[in-house]
């Protein structure tokens, strides 16, 4: 019970449970709840100001198709409402989505925090976990993993016990509240130097510049890079140094899952430090902790030495959100630590906490 109307469900065959902080929750040292509890031989039934529990000890808590809730039930006090294991919660208000690619006409939305019914609920378990040196990983067993909220008509609490839960939203940096430029094509330094004096001759005062697919050294096997293109920018700092001096910051678009290419810059110092073997464009495994240490070390911050400022992580492949999240959470406390700033990153979203990771991307 971590608060009146929050309660974690957690069921392992080994009776081993994650006390490790994860993907959606960050925090489970609520203040205490006050609760009434009481068990016989055969349930435990546990009451708060706004729900009631009812667990057949010993069992799963999923329940039959015939009476689902035979074996776990919360009743929502003072209704007709409950909750069981695998709930339709057909009710819910919906809430957010992955991506608006290509999308013309009406888009499926996932789950949201609030619901008519007064209830919602949250599986984590299948979310990353964060080990002890604050890398992410997988689980390696099976368990149930759920945490529901049971507010009635209280949305205002069930968000506050949901940041409280996940972690609240950071602060973004001033200039992402400005305008924003880009258009895939190909721009060059002068080009860029034209676009600016024409956003001051127009009174537009741009705040960011995000160089999309075309800043880069060509490969024919990929669309991204890792490299400035020295045909289009011989001179990257100065172009950098001329944007900051206007007051514009620079974001670069980057897709390391597609591999490492040989024409990056960083290429051979990149494979001896992530030990990966072979000839040609390298894999990038991001759950190799080499392989993510020489990433930042020799393909991005070499990037942010020339004037980079944040990236845009461009990766489109909603069956791989795993990689998605873990990748933005890398971009975004690299940027930090570095900068020792607020936290900036362009991302699609990755549904799970991603109000953690700051600012998300529409699609195309």
């Amino acid at each position: 019970i971590l608060s009146d109307l929050l309660v974690r469900l957690e069921y392992s065959e080994t009776s081993t449970f994650e006390d490790r902080p994860t993907e959606l929750v960050m925090n489970r040292n609520f203040k205490l709840a006050h609760f009434e509890k009481k068990e016989d031989s055969k349930y435990i039934t546990v009451k708060t100001k706004y729900f009631t529990l009812t667990y057949l000890k010993g069992t799963i808590f999923v329940g039959t198709k015939v009476s689902p809730d035979a074996n776990l039930r919360i009743n929502l006090n003072d209704t007709d409402k409950y909750w069981y294991m695998n709930h339709p919660e057909v009710r819910n208000f919906l809430g957010t989505s992955y991506a608006l690619d290509g999308e013309v006409s009406k888009h499926k939305l996932e789950k949201g925090l609030y619901s008519t019914d007064g209830f919602v609920s949250i599986d984590d378990s299948h979310s990353l976990i964060f080990n002890e040196d604050g890398s992410l990983g997988k689980r390696n067993d099976k368990r149930i993993d759920v945490y529901v909220f049971m507010y009635k008509r209280d949305f205002g609490a069930a968000l506050r016990d949901y940041f409280t839960l996940t972690g609240f939203p950071p602060l973004i940096p001033r200039y992402a509240l400005g305008v924003w430029w880009n258009r895939n094509i190909e721009y060059n330094a002068k080009t860029i130097e034209n676009l600016t004096y024409k956003f001051y001759k127009n009174k537009v005062p741009m705040s960011v510049l995000l160089l999309g697919e075309k800043w880069h050294r060509v490969n024919p096997k990929m669309k991204s890079g890792l490299s400035f293109n020295e045909t289009l920018f011989k001179r990257p700092k100065r172009l950098t140094d001329f944007l900051h001096s206007k007051g514009i910051k620079v974001a670069v678009s980057v897709n390391p899952f597609e591999g490492i290419s040989e024409k990056e810059d960083y290429y051979l110092p990149f494979k001896s430090a992530s030990g990966i073997e072979g000839t040609g464009t390298l894999p990038f495994n991001l759950f190799n902790k080499n392989v993510l240490s020489a990433y930042f070390d020799y393909l991005i911050h070499p990037l942010m030495n020339y004037g980079v400022d944040f990236f845009f992580i461009n990766y489109n492949n909603p069956k791989d959100m795993v990689s998605l999240r873990a990748l933005t959470h890398y971009h975004f406390n690299d940027f930090k630590q570095i900068q020792n700033r607020r936290g900036m990153v362009l991302a699609r979203n990755g549904l799970i906490a991603s109000h953690r990771y700051p600012v998300h991307y529409t699609g195309e």
